[in-house]
């Protein structure tokens, strides 16, 4: 996921985009026991890239909250939530006016 955040934010790849590098370069979602690791989309991306748990904050249920190895600083990750933010704000935008023409 350091390499997704460094491509948005360094970059100023979209998620599109980033997916569409990540699936070239053979980097697939992790998967589990229960499903198969798959190839990234930007509705995936966008869910992992705005979690808590790439700060190192894991919840498991309401009352079970436990602390792991960050992947990204605090500091990366809120620039990252800003860049996001931004980018689908934008995408929204456009969405609207291509609507109303």
């Amino acid at each position: 996921m350091r390499l997704a955040a460094s491509m948005i934010i360094d970059d100023g790849l979209t998620l599109s985009a980033t997916c569409t590098r990540l699936n070239a370069m053979g980097h697939r979602t992790r998967g589990s026991v229960h499903q198969p690791a798959r190839t990234w989309t930007t509705t995936l991306l966008r869910n992992v890239l705005t979690s808590d748990t790439l700060v190192g904050q894991h919840a498991w249920g309401d009352s079970h909250v436990y602390e792991a190895e960050p992947v990204l600083s605090s500091e990366r990750f809120e620039e990252l939530q800003r860049v996001l933010a931004r980018s689908t704000r934008g995408a929204t935008r456009t969405a609207v006016m291509a609507a109303t023409r």
